[in-house]
Formats: C-alpha cells, sequence, structure tokens
C-alpha cells in the first residue's frame, strides 16, 4: 500500500501537522522545521553543558610544574603525613600534580610532592620530593554582627 495523502491519518493532525491536502510534501516540510528546531536545542543545551565544566572546581588545588616525562601518579605528604598518591592531570602542556586541599583545616599547612611513575613490569619509580609548598587555609567561621537595632 502507498501512502498519497497523510491526512488520512488522525496522528498527524494530533501533534500539528493540520488538515493539509499536499501529500507527503506537507508533512515532509513540517517535519524539517521540527528537526530543525529540536538541532538547536540540543546543540544549545551542549553549549551549555561544555561552559559549566571550565567553571567549575569544587576546591583549591595545589598545582605542580607540566613535565613531560612518562609520570603516572604523584605522591604527596601534606604536613608531614602519610604519603598519598593521586593521579596526574594531564594538559597540552604535560602532566602535573594537581593536589585538592579544600579539606584541609583552619590554620598553617606544608605541602610537599614527587612525581611517580607505576610500571606494571618494572615497579614503583619515584623522584625526590619537592621543597615544601606553604599555605594558609583562613578561618571558615566569622564573628557574629555586633549589636542590632531597629532604625528608621
Amino acid at each position: 500500500m502507498i501512502l498519497k495523502n497523510w491526512g488520512d491519518y488522525e496522528i498527524f493532525r494530533v501533534f500539528g501537522f493540520g488538515d493539509f491536502d499536499g501529500g507527503f510534501d506537507c508533512c515532509y516540510n513540517k517535519l524539517r522545521e521540527i528537526m530543525k528546531l529540536l538541532s538547536v536545542l540540543v546543540l544549545m543545551a551542549l553549549c551549555l553543558l561544555a561552559l559549566s565544566f571550565g567553571v567549575v572546581y569544587a576546591a583549591p588545588f595545589v598545582v605542580s610544574d607540566p613535565t613531560l616525562q612518562g609520570v603516572t601518579h604523584c605522591g604527596y605528604v601534606l604536613d608531614g603525613g602519610v604519603k598519598v598518591d593521586s593521579i596526574v592531570a594531564v594538559s597540552p602542556l604535560g602532566k602535573s600534580c594537581k593536589i585538592d586541599v579544600g579539606s584541609a583545616a583552619t590554620g598553617n599547612h606544608s605541602i610537599t610532592a614527587s612525581f611517580v611513575n607505576i610500571d606494571p613490569v618494572w615497579g614503583r619509580s619515584e623522584s625526590v620530593m619537592s621543597s615544601p609548598f606553604d599555605f594558609t587555609v583562613p578561618s571558615k567561621t566569622l564573628n557574629a554582627p555586633g549589636v542590632l537595632k531597629i532604625a528608621p
């Protein structure tokens, strides 16, 4: 059965294709308009999503200079504690340590880092530790407001 007039089908009227007598051409043009609108909406949504990735950082980071060595991890020690390994951050300039210090307590801190390469055959190789980097986390509590009063 070859369809010559799409207007005979009620479903097309329900979705806004209306009463048309032009056969397939009218339906095709309406579908084309809808597809153009959908493609523009999808493109706008993808642009907003892409922009949100560039500005969403939750915490301050301590970052090293990039290296072109074949490193896989970064080992760091915060305040003389236990050494922790994290995966290196990759950028067009190379690989660098990017350490999240957002959860550090209020006060003065010191952090050192090293580049680490973990190879399945040769095992772990590590550079010497960097010079200590000192930073201060400001107090997260504020003083209460002074005297409250009614003003005209």
